[in-house]
């Protein structure tokens, strides 16, 4: 091998130029890269690993072994030199037999962002309303929403193309639906101060706290929803998908907090509020 980095230039920047050669270079150097200009913007190399490794039958199996040595051994250290790109020089790596594991790997961590999410929403709930029985129904009804949202998608209207952005309504339902949680139980604790006529009998006091949030989160709702579904004006199909699907989520999150959580607000009346225990928080 030549170690002499300018005559390695120079005769690659001439191999370049002959027609005949030239796609045996060209992949490895941006198209402005000639004789006169021997400084190419990206460079690109290939790392042949050759077949069959040793202890392997088949080529499946072999590139089975490959995957997983390279998992283990390499991809951490792959992926701390990409990550410490600088304005100098950039680097990147691709293997299409990895594209599985990586996507895993991102999915994985996405999971742990939501969980982190949904456990933090969860924790500052209790905080707020003073009791860990709301809290986990209301947890409870924010979750539900994505798989009758999902079901109502795709057996219902039949839509068959499920994108990959329809993932991030995870996080876009847990805080609207947080927020018509504390809607509502704002409500709920200023019917107590309304006088006798709304707090005669939990019939009354409920019925002021619906006509008082269900249309404060009715209107937000459709508002929400109507912004989602315009986007089945764009050409993109996953963009189409991601609102539909979204417009789905929050208009469930709706039904349940008026019936759901609503219903376990009563339950929380009649055996928690009043209560005085050890639990009494519950």
């Amino acid at each position: 091998l030549n170690k002499n980095v300018d005559e390695v230039t120079k005769f690659i920047a001439h191999i370049n130029e002959l027609e005949t050669k030239r796609d045996a270079v060209n992949f490895y150097i941006d198209k402005n890269f000639n004789v006169l200009n021997t400084v190419t913007k990206y460079s690109r190399s290939i790392f042949w690993w050759g077949e069959l490794l040793n202890g392997t039958k088949n080529e499946d199996e072999s590139e089975e072994k490959l995957k997983k040595f390279i998992v283990d051994n390499l991809l951490k250290s792959w992926n701390k030199i990409t990550g410490n790109n600088n304005g100098e020089v950039k680097s990147y790596f691709f293997q299409i037999s990895l594209l599985f594991e990586i996507i895993i790997i991102i999915l994985r961590n996405d999971a742990l962002l939501a969980i982190s999410s949904f456990l933090a929403v969860f924790f500052y709930l209790r905080f707020m309303i003073g009791s860990w029985f709301l809290a986990a129904v209301g947890m409870f009804e924010i979750f539900m929403s994505l798989p009758l949202a999902w079901f109502t998608f795709s057996y219902i209207f039949q839509i068959k193309y499920f994108s990959a952005l329809n993932v991030l309504c995870i996080f876009i339902v847990i805080a609207i639906g947080a927020d018509d949680i504390f809607v509502f139980m704002d409500a709920y604790k200023q019917s107590a101060t309304k006088g006798k006529d709304v707090v005669s009998s939990l019939e009354t006091r409920m019925s002021w706290v619906f006509r008082r949030s269900g249309w404060a989160m009715l209107l937000t709702s459709a508002t929400t929803c109507a912004a989602f579904l315009i986007t089945l004006v764009s050409p993109i199909a996953s963009t189409q998908s991601f609102g539909i699907f979204a417009a789905f989520v929050i208009f469930f999150d709706y039904l349940l907090v008026i019936s759901l959580y609503c219903t376990a607000v009563i339950i929380y009346h009649n055996l928690f509020e009043t209560k005085l225990c050890c639990c009494s928080c519950v």
